[in-house]
């Protein structure tokens, strides 16, 4: 009964959900809602690990409570991480206009990362904080860092032009990140292998095409090569083109396929017909030379094979 009332007056509306203006009375409400079932929880739990199958009636009640909890915090945090990513799409309109040799000196964090640290710190005060902190709502919070990491390297491998000095302020970005996702997670570790893709992307953005591909050929490095690809393609010049340019598509359309699409072999066969159509183009204008990006590129696929 009281899960029934629990879910009748759940809000559901988009004003239940919404995270640019601040919290309202629908989401006050879900957030009451959620910390009483918590409390209940708490009661079902030991009951049900005391009284074994005589709790089967609990057990369903707890059962109950848990998917009225998803239904109530899950839009919220695809709101959350919706907005993250519009935040961080916005670094491919960055302008890197500081000097190479002011930024050696002084460290500077990209305006889109700014809006980033900003935006999370007023969620995590203002959306999150005021749920009592379960295990689930942890798992929440892990939940925004992944997301946020993943996507914040599927486009740093996209950005171009990709010279020498934007590398250096992704570089900083990247240390920019892993502050952003301690507002949100007490331990890094606990994002778990997209924090380690982070910690291997860093270093890449200060080394050279050769290097590169040195380092992750080697064994036990966790960056799927899919992006190592993305990334030599982005330092290639202009003439051998984005994924997303070589069919036509816009940046976001190509995002959208690349994480609807997790199986690293589509990715590696979409990422294939853009370099064999730009090696073909080579041929047809009788150009003396590839891109000196092009044979590592090459190299990378014929790995990909043997692993």
């Amino acid at each position: 009964m009281f899960c029934r009332k629990c879910e009748d007056t759940l809000q559901l509306s988009g004003e239940a959900y919404q995270v640019i203006d601040n919290p309202t009375a629908e989401q006050k409400n879900n957030v009451g809602i959620v910390n009483c079932l918590n409390y209940l929880q708490r009661f079902l739990v030991p009951l049900c690990e005391r009284y074994g199958s005589q709790a089967d009636p609990l057990k369903s009640s707890l059962s109950a409570v848990q998917s009225i909890q998803q239904s109530a915090v899950q839009p919220l945090v695809q709101s959350i991480i919706d907005a993250v990513t519009a935040i961080v799409v916005t670094m491919h309109q960055e302008k890197f206009e500081a000097s190479l040799e002011t930024f050696k000196t002084v460290p500077q964090c990209s305006l889109y990362m700014r809006e980033l640290q900003e935006f999370l710190s007023r969620v995590q005060k203002q959306f999150l904080s005021p749920f009592e902190q379960t295990e689930y709502m942890k798992n929440v919070a892990i939940e925004i860092a992944q997301e946020m990491c993943r996507f914040f390297i599927l486009h740093a491998t996209l950005l171009r032009p990709l010279s020498n000095h934007r590398r250096l302020c992704l570089a900083a970005d990247c240390a920019q990140v892993e502050l952003v996702m301690n507002i949100l997670c007490d331990r890094l570790s606990d994002v778990g292998e997209p924090y380690l893709m982070l910690r291997s992307f860093r270093p890449l953005l200060v080394q050279s095409a050769e290097e590169i591909v040195s380092t992750c050929v080697q064994p036990g490095f966790c960056i799927p090569l899919s992006l190592i690809i993305q990334l030599l393609i982005s330092m290639s010049p202009e003439e051998l083109p984005s994924p997303h340019q070589s069919v036509g598509w816009s940046l976001t359309r190509y995002a959208e396929w690349f994480e609807n699409h997790p199986s690293e072999a589509d990715r590696l066969s979409f990422l294939r017909g853009t370099v064999e159509s730009y090696a073909q183009h080579i041929i047809e204008q009788e150009k003396p030379q590839y891109a000196i990006t092009y044979p590592l590129i090459m190299k990378l696929f014929e790995f990909s094979c043997s692993v």
